[in-house]
């Protein structure tokens, strides 16, 4: 998949193929989120960051890490519950939290 077919404006489409597009860009906000964090690691020491560059470094992370978690809750409902045989949706849609 290509990114910008990802992020293009949506159809309607079915639920298994939004939470897949919402599944991939909550997984790329994490690949981010990560580069980030280890980008601050490797590079503050060297470039001589202070704390409060270093925390101003990490607003960005808190948020993609928000986005993150809210894909992957969003997402991983709609997943399971396509997964499931069509006769014990109901049962399933009824012990979800």
């Amino acid at each position: 998949m290509k990114l910008y077919a990802i992020l293009r404006p949506m159809k309607l489409e079915s639920a298994s193929t939004l939470a897949r597009r919402t599944l991939f860009v909550a997984t790329l906000a994490g690949v981010v989120m990560l580069v980030a964090v280890l980008a601050l690691k490797l590079l503050a020491r060297p470039l001589g960051l202070s704390g409060w560059a270093a925390s101003l470094w990490l607003v960005p992370v808190f948020a993609l890490s928000g986005i993150r978690e809210s894909g992957l809750g969003v997402a991983a409902q709609s997943l399971l519950l396509d997964l499931a045989p069509r006769s014990e949706r109901i049962l399933d849609i009824g012990l979800t939290p």
